[in-house]
């Protein structure tokens, strides 16, 4: 029996579009047969929340101070939940709950190691590239902190002291 998968993407993506053929020829040379079914946006979604798909792309953001039980809890893996995969392991669920109640940053942060261990190992998606955000600033912005998380910074704490300040306040036309 040939293997064979559905490729499904969004009409109008460009790294969809960019992707699927060179996916295709890669899957090809080892005697894997890949389709690609293009389709709109709103149908793509309707598609995932009913998981009737064998692949797909997606563009994620996953910041981890937001609950992830959303996407990776068994739980959500129900029609209409958007753990689209279907993804289903009772130790990640048992992780998952433990963070959301853990308040110690210590051992939620060896939780969530263990929790992509998990994940790496399972491989419900596959990563394929994390675009790296350069930024950079005026030594004159006092406060400049940089987050691990996105977008990696709160400009809110920022401020440049009165005698380095370079533009007054806007004026409002008369």
């Amino acid at each position: 029996m040939k293997f064979r998968f559905e490729f499904l993407g969004a009409a109008g993506g460009t790294l969809f579009s960019q992707l699927s053929p060179i996916l295709k020829e890669q899957f090809r040379k080892v005697g894997i047969e890949m389709t690609e079914r293009v389709v709109d946006a709103n149908v793509l979604l309707k598609t995932l929340q009913d998981h009737r798909f064998d692949a797909t792309l997606l563009g994620a953001t996953f910041n981890l101070e937001q609950e992830q039980e959303q996407t990776w809890h068994s739980s959500s893996a129900l029609n209409g939940g958007t753990n689209y995969v279907s993804f289903k392991n009772a130790e990640s669920d048992r992780l998952l709950e433990q963070i959301r109640v853990e308040f110690n940053d210590e051992k939620r942060k060896q939780l969530y190691w263990r929790w992509q261990e998990v994940i790496h190992d399972e491989q419900p998606y596959t990563f394929l590239y994390y675009q790296e955000e350069p930024a950079a600033y005026s030594k004159r912005f006092q406060n400049v902190q940089w987050l691990p998380l996105r977008p990696g910074y709160d400009l809110n704490s920022w401020w440049v002291p009165k005698p380095l300040q370079k533009y007054g306040a806007a004026t409002r036309a008369q």
